[in-house]
């Protein structure tokens, strides 16, 4: 444990204290307290902004480098919660029975925190869901799964409406073109069934 604590940068021993945890925190602690914090920068569109936790060395410049982290996560936070009410409201007029597959998209909607709203609701209304984000005549999106249902396969299966692809049996991103949507609705959904 000791040598953990003299090899670990100064900057996450300071977030690790800023969260109130010691070098006995647990997974949890971890991924529920230090990793949305750390990963909220890239979501929010710097990254480098976390970074810096790992290779500066000035305590007070790592002071207000976590507290710009935790402005960033409450933003992060708040912009969830906006999409996943946005989401839940778009809901409301589709009949799920319908669908094998939530996807849905907005122009409103930030392409960083898509794959946290897709897993909030495809864990709440057991589906896979696929949200995008529309600019530019494309959809960027974040897909989610449940159930071990393979939603890179079932995306695999549509190359032909996929600008781009990546992920595993449980998560994907991908970018369609918006006049692909339909089809893709269509296909997805035919592929799940």
């Amino acid at each position: 444990m000791q040598n953990f604590n003299d090899n670990l940068p100064l900057g996450i021993k300071l977030l690790m204290k800023d969260n109130k945890l010691d070098f006995n925190a647990s997974s949890t602690d971890i991924a529920f307290k230090l990793s949305p914090k750390i990963n909220a920068a890239g979501r929010m569109g710097d990254a480098g902004v976390a970074l810096k936790l790992y290779i500066k060395e000035d305590k007070l410049f790592l002071e207000n480098t976590i507290e710009t982290l935790n402005n960033l996560n409450t933003e992060r936070q708040s912009l969830c919660n906006k999409v996943y009410e946005d989401v839940i409201e778009k809901l409301t007029h589709i009949n799920l029975a319908n669908y094998n597959c939530i996807v849905l998209y907005s122009k409103k909607w930030d392409s960083g925190i898509l794959g946290i709203v897709s897993a909030k609701i495809a864990n709440e209304f057991h589906r896979p869901t696929i949200l995008f984000q529309e600019k530019d005549g494309e959809l960027k999106g974040s897909a989610r799964s449940v159930n071990d249902i393979d939603i890179f396969s079932a995306i695999s299966s549509l190359k032909e409406v996929l600008e781009a692809f990546g992920g595993h049996k449980m998560a994907a991103g991908l970018t369609i073109k918006t006049q692909n949507f339909k089809n893709f609705i269509t296909s997805i959904n035919k592929f799940l069934a």
